[in-house]
């Protein structure tokens, strides 16, 4: 079933919506628009109009919405500030109510203490680049959305990542001591590609619902409690690509003794490492498994 509604995570964005997925404004929330000043970015920041971007010029308490009333290609930079919750549901909002908004970029903030630290609306395409989001509900919701998410730090948020039929590349991104690192619904074919990330200490790395198109490849998995949240969807997730591109490295699965064997000296774990075996539709096979887990660190960085 499309669309369902997965998680504790959308209760909350409920209460902080408007209309067409738009966040409900809170007292000190900012609006960043295409317009001479950069709506409210003169009295935030450095506007530049030539290339839409504006530019912190301190920390903020409150809420940050880009585009809601025109504006396309519009350039958040944090410049290093930090933007911390008054209560508001949600830090940082991409949005265009009715129409499609152009390429946007989020980038160099620190957010922290929201329900939702950034929101990026139904067809928006983002670059969401060098942030640091922490203590969260959800750090990044990204809700049937376009575009790089790359270099931030996720860090201590219950959950990490929640991405929804959308086509969105993560990769050098450190998700760390997260409750549930990412969470899925409803991708397509590579709608969701996962690359070259560090995931260390979450208490659960990933919940799949009606996921057949995320791919997650040449990451490093560190001392991590639970592959996948027990209530996962039937299926999702390819865990590797064909060899010399392989799988991912596992902190518990690269040893002898944790049943990795490398007998031909190619890098790869001998045999897969599973992560599920038993689902609830036996026609699909029901095993969500790494077939080709690299038995070093970074391995692929050194593979000839």
């Amino acid at each position: 079933m499309k669309w369902r509604t997965t998680s504790m995570l959308l209760a909350i964005l409920l209460l902080g919506l408007l209309g067409a997925g738009t966040a409900q404004a809170a007292s000190g929330t900012k609006y960043i628009r295409d317009d001479a000043t950069g709506g409210d970015c003169t009295s935030i920041g450095k506007w530049d109009l030539a290339n839409k971007t504006c530019t912190l010029k301190m920390d903020l308490t409150g809420s940050i919405v880009i585009g809601d009333k025109g504006g396309a290609g519009i350039t958040l930079d944090g410049h290093g500030h930090k933007l911390t919750s008054s209560g508001s549901v949600v830090g940082v909002t991409m949005s265009a109510p009715g129409y499609y908004l152009g390429p946007s970029t989020i980038k160099n903030l620190k957010i922290n203490g929201f329900g939702v630290g950034i929101w990026v609306d139904i067809d928006l395409f983002a670059t969401i680049i060098d942030n640091t989001i922490s203590k969260n509900g959800t750090g990044l919701s990204l809700q049937r959305s376009y575009g790089p998410v790359d270099h931030n730090q996720i860090l201590n948020n219950q959950v990490g990542i929640n991405t929804t039929h959308g086509q969105h590349t993560f990769s050098n991104n450190t998700i760390s001591n997260n409750t549930l690192a990412v969470s899925t619904e409803d991708i397509g074919p590579e709608g969701a590609v996962i690359t070259n990330n560090l995931f260390m200490k979450n208490a659960t790395l990933f919940r799949f619902w009606d996921d057949d198109g995320t791919v997650i490849y040449n990451n490093n998995f560190i001392d991590n409690d639970h592959p996948l949240e027990a209530n996962s969807g039937a299926w999702g997730g390819v865990f590797s690509r064909p060899a010399p591109t392989g799988g991912n490295y596992w902190s518990n699965y690269h040893t002898r003794a944790q049943g990795c064997k490398d007998l031909n000296n190619d890098d790869f774990c001998d045999t897969p490492f599973v992560l599920r075996v038993s689902c609830s539709i036996p026609t699909t096979g029901c095993a969500i498994q790494d077939n080709l887990p690299w038995a070093k660190r970074n391995g692929w960085l050194h593979k000839k």
